[in-house]
């Protein structure tokens, strides 16, 4: 028998093998062509997988491989490739461009090392999806990039750690792409700014464009409004300058707008009003002023992102009971915009992800409230005027990020939630000890951050975790060894701070942190010798482990950390010489070793301080540690110039520094000294110094601070000395030397403080003193007893004049010098220096 089925006869078949060859057919596997599993190979061949994330790489049928697809109704070709966030590296090799069915090709978020984008990419004709997003790639944009006709969606970014892409000309790549509906350049250099306009705005199908910092400059375009298509626009992080465009208000799709970090000014245009379906609007970081209610978003009533900080705005709620139509706000930054207190519109915001309201006036108590966000993950409320106690347990249990830095909270440090990751509360007036079972609440946390408080106790065991990147304990009053297992569980740690405490014991082995950059004992009571394994550090840039009581030697090994940019040993009781490998350290930016007891000489050859040596070359030394885009934690070290201890705030600074005073070097000051052209200061004062200044000390044009004082340094004062024109500190007293003082630059506004001591020195200025005396060659290292005589009565002159100041003046000065004018200043620097100098002598 048979049936009709769409008019044609067929036998009839059983129920059950109907569904048997149903079945059957819908299961057919779809293969790859072999000669497409071996492009593969080849591809994978040049990549670098540490990770082993593209293991399942192998068998006859490519289609089943980790990102890898394969469509039936193009013949089993590989259609996509997606492999974003694989931790991939190496090269790419020409085989990946040779899969002409290609529609997919995703490989951001690699590490692909700074390679250019293959020019080859323009074979692939039939691709419309592209993603080079955050890859590692650097170099030009390809031109072949215009064979892509069929795009609709174009990523493209170089990563933080890489130069920037380069795109010599919009229009020769984008302008095929007439298809695009969604185009993100990110750290992308378009060196013909002006033409971006043009090219896209020609692009009238876009919805998405992201143009974040890729150097634009200029006024917005009012252009931007034919792009009525648009849904997501981000224009941030360039140089845009002027008034925001009235414009920008007639794009009636706009969702998502963000213009933050540019130099907008003036006040926000009344049209920004009208963008009814808004949901994202960021306008952070700019030069915006005037005063703006918030208001003035009332009709934006699926707002949920809302960013004003940091800019000059003064923005006011309405009334203390005004109630917004938007309800489901996630994000509100209000950061530096003179609030004088918490809106209390907030409490009906239960959809609260993101709060930021730092830098403003706001005083008093942290409410309640603020803790019940049941979706809150980002609090920052730093720099402020807060006061009281917090709860001993925040209830934020959803909290990962909380910053209250800089503010005046007092009582016992919280306990977060579990979850948090990073928590910053340093600058306040915290007491009490640190809790012992902390480690419980910090398992997740990668930043930990207490110092400059009134911390007492001991550091607890185990407060370290294995993903914790920042442990800042400095500027306490924590007591106690630091625990021998303190570093086992942090091997990831990159920032650890312990100074300013009065820790005792040794120094901690922290030769197993090998991702370390930043380490900071300084100013405790640790003894014994430093810890040679420090050297296996090797990404070590700031080393301080100065004011402390090590003794014995500098380790020798030391000088094989390459990254060194910051060396601080001083005020300890360091022996020996000074290892020759540190003066070879070439991206060495601060070098003191002051107030040991270091001998030796100083070695002839000093070029190999590449860092010194260049005055601008070299990147600015960060002595500050970053922990986010907008924040940047500071440290500080203290720096001795004119006898005083000085502290320096040096966060992103070309700041050049060598300070070798108050140890027991010997010999010559090499002429190489003066290829250290980048130095601002240079102190070896109170030393056994001999000879001559060198002559080549005038060709140092950055010096802003010069101290050779207490050493037998003989002969004239160079001549060439005089051409330092940023000289702001000199100090040549208590030596031998002899002749005129040149009369020249900056040496004529140096009184005699400067040059005390030195019986033969003549026409020094502010004094009347003339040169009738004849002159030795100064360079023999022998003193006469004339000399021994006069020095005598001028050292008794300054050592009854310093028992009778000292102990009046030497606290106040130490304390109250900071708040001094600059004039005033520098006179109690010469003064001070004075009384030490008489008193050295003296004793």
């Amino acid at each position: 028998m048979s049936s009709l089925f769409c008019g044609i006869a067929i036998p009839k078949i059983t129920s059950s093998l109907f569904f048997l060859l149903l079945q059957s057919s819908v299961s057919v596997e779809i293969k790859c062509p072999s000669h497409e599993r071996n492009y593969l190979l080849h591809f994978k061949a040049a990549l670098v997988d540490n990770s082993s994330n593209l293991q399942s790489w192998q068998g006859f049928n490519c289609c089943k491989w980790k990102g890898v697809g394969c469509k039936s109704h193009s013949g089993g070709h590989v259609t996509l490739l997606n492999l974003t966030d694989q931790k991939l590296g190496g090269e790419i090799h020409s085989s990946l461009f040779r899969l002409e069915y290609l529609q997919h090709l995703d490989l951001s978020h690699n590490s692909f090392s700074g390679i250019p984008i293959p020019s080859d990419l323009g074979k692939l004709k039939r691709l419309t999806f592209l993603s080079f997003f955050s890859g590692g790639f650097q170099g030009k944009i390809p031109v072949t990039l215009a064979n892509l006709w069929n795009l609709r969606h174009l990523e493209l970014s170089s990563t933080d750690n890489v130069g920037k892409l380069q795109s010599p000309s919009l229009s020769i790549w984008l302008k095929n792409m007439k298809r695009l509906e969604h185009l993100t350049l990110h750290r992308v250099e378009i060196s013909r700014a002006k033409e971006w306009e043009k090219v896209i705005t020609s692009l009238s199908n876009l919805r998405y464009l992201r143009l974040s910092d890729c150097g634009l400059t200029g006024l917005l375009p009012s252009s931007l409004k034919n792009l009525f298509n648009v849904v997501h626009l981000d224009l941030s992080s360039n140089s845009f300058t002027g008034v925001m465009p009235p414009s920008l208000g007639h794009l009636p799709a706009l969702s998502y707008l963000d213009l933050s970090s540019n130099h907008f000014n003036g006040t926000i245009p009344s049209t920004i009003s009208r963008l009814v379906n808004l949901k994202s609007l960021l306008l952070s970081s700019n030069s915006l002023t005037g005063s703006i209610s918030l208001s003035f978003f009332e009709n934006m009533t699926i707002l949920e992102q809302l960013v004003l900080s940091h800019n000059n705005l003064t923005v006011s709620v309405p009334s203390m009971s005004w109630t917004p139509k938007f309800k489901k706000l996630s994000g509100l930054g209000l950061a530096s915009c003179r609030l004088a207190k918490f809106p209390l519109f907030l409490l009906k915001q239960y959809h609260m992800f993101e709060l930021d309201l730092s830098g403003n006036s706001i005083a008093g108590n942290i409410p309640p409230w603020i803790w019940e966000f049941p979706e809150l993950f980002r609090l920052n409320l730093s720099s402020s005027e807060l006061t009281g106690r917090l709860p001993l347990k925040l209830a934020a249990k959803n909290l990962g990020f909380l910053d209250l830095h800089n503010n005046s909270l007092e009582g016992a440090l919280p306990l977060p939630p579990a979850g948090i990751l990073h928590l910053d509360m340093s600058n306040n007036n915290f007491t009490g000890s640190i809790p012992g079972d902390i480690r419980t609440y910090l398992q997740l946390a990668e930043v930990f951050c207490i110092l400059q408080n009134k911390i007492s106790g001991r550091i607890p065991d185990s407060i370290c975790n294995t993903n914790m990147h920042v442990l800042d304990l400095a500027g306490n009053m924590l007591s106690g060894t630091i625990p021998p297992n303190f570093t086992a569980n942090c091997l990831d740690l990159r920032v650890l701070r312990l100074g300013e405490n009065n820790l005792v014991g040794d120094m901690p082995d922290v030769g197993n942190l090998i991702k370390l950059q930043t380490l900071d004992l300084n100013g405790n009571h640790l003894q014994g010798l430093i810890e040679s394994s420090v050297a296996n550090c090797t990404s070590l840039q700031v080393l301080n482990l100065g004011n402390n009581d090590f003794d014995g030697s500098i380790p020798h090994r030391i000088g094989n950390l390459s990254k060194l940019q910051i060396l601080m040993l001083n005020s300890n009781k360091l022996q020996g010489t000074i290892p020759p490998r540190i003066f070879a350290l070439e991206q060495l930016q601060i070098l003191d070793l002051s107030h040991n007891n270091l001998s030796g000489s100083i070695p002839t050859s000093l070029t190999g301080l590449q860092a010194m040596v260049n005055a601008s070359q070299f990147s600015p030394v960060q002595l500050g540690y970053r922990i986010s885009k907008d924040i940047l934690c500071k440290n500080e070290v203290t720096l001795s110039t004119k006898g005083l201890f000085l502290e320096y705030e040096i966060i992103l600074t070309n700041f050049k520094f060598m300070d070798l005073s108050s140890n027991n070097l010997w010999g010559r000051i090499p002429p190489d000294i003066g290829s250290l052209h980048g130095l601002k200061g240079l102190n070896l004062s109170r030393n056994y110094l001999i000879g001559k200044i060198p002559e080549t000390i005038g060709g140092m044009d950055q010096l802003e601070s010069l101290d050779l004082s207490l050493n037998n340094l003989s002969g004239i004062i160079p001549l060439e000395l005089q051409y330092l024109s940023y000289l702001q500190v000199f100090n040549v007293s208590y030596n031998r030397l002899e002749g005129k003082v040149p009369h020249g630059g900056q040496l004529l506004t140096f009184d005699k403080t400067s040059f005390l001591g030195n019986a033969h020195l003549c026409d020094i200025p502010f004094t009347n003193s003339t040169c009738n005396i004849s002159f030795s060659n100064g360079d023999d290292g022998k003193e006469t007893s004339e000399d021994i005589e006069d020095d005598s009565e001028v050292q008794k002159e300054y050592f009854l004049l310093g028992l009778g100041l000292s102990y009046g003046l030497g606290f106040s000065i130490f304390i109250g010098i900071l708040s001094l004018n600059n004039k005033v200043r520098k006179a109690v620097f010469h003064l001070y220096d004075a009384i030490i100098a008489g008193m050295h002598h003296c004793g």
